[in-house]
């Protein structure tokens, strides 16, 4: 989204959100703190009417591990997986690859990871239909590289093994779209104290002369551009 139309997809998104009265905030987070993957994605926090606090929204930092995952943590064994030849490239298809124009010009090992390596390029939707595009396959041996099975693919994305991708390429296609799980309790904790923050310092009510009724004093944002 940042980089669609040179980011002008994401001003336009924004500014619809302020156009109806949010009060937005935006950042890109890379999950590379959790998975072994390098995806940046941008996230937006939005708030109607009155901010939510005098205070502006902060993006909080995402945990720092020691040692970080490698590629090897999710990758499937022959015996959690017996069927992951199949997903090896045939000789013509590695043939493919190595002639293929990105490979070409971003090197042949970038088009592939191994068990030891820091991180994979960021997974996307169309993962099994760019074999002649950048998608990376894995190499473990002497033998052809293959695909990352579902179960890798989905374990590269933070989903536990308890999650059940869909059978065949949509498996894929489902672990290319979203966003890494863990990065969510982080961001939703801090927009959780965030709003805890707004209510003990939002103002008491005021009574209405004459009535029963009370009302609220509304803090709108201030004046952008001072």
């Amino acid at each position: 989204l940042g980089k669609m139309q040179e980011g002008r997809v994401l001003k336009e998104v924004v500014a619809s959100l302020e156009a109806l009265g949010y009060e937005v905030y935006c950042h890109e987070y890379n999950s590379n703190a959790f998975v072994p993957q390098w995806r940046k994605r941008i996230f937006l926090v939005a708030f109607l009417g009155a901010r939510a606090s005098d205070e502006p929204f902060e993006w909080p930092d995402l945990p720092e591990f020691t040692p970080r995952r490698t590629v090897a943590s999710v990758l499937e064994s022959r015996d959690e997986n017996r069927f992951l030849d199949l997903y090896q490239l045939t000789a013509a298809q590695w043939r493919s690859v190595q002639q293929a124009p990105s490979t070409k010009k971003h090197g042949l090992e970038g088009r592939l990871v191994r068990p030891a390596s820091a991180e994979a390029d960021t997974l996307i939707r169309s993962y099994r239909a760019s074999r002649k595009g950048l998608a990376q396959f894995v190499k473990e041996d002497e033998h052809r590289p293959r695909w990352l099975s579902p179960r890798e693919a989905a374990r590269l994305m933070g989903f536990r093994d308890t999650f059940l991708p869909p059978p065949g390429l949509p498996a894929h296609e489902v672990c290319g779209n979203p966003v890494t799980p863990q990065v969510l309790p982080v961001v939703g904790a801090a927009l959780a104290g965030h709003s805890t923050k707004a209510r003990r310092t939002r103002a008491p009510p005021v009574a209405l002369p004459g009535s029963r009724r009370t009302r609220h004093h509304l803090h709108w944002p201030a004046p952008r551009g001072g």
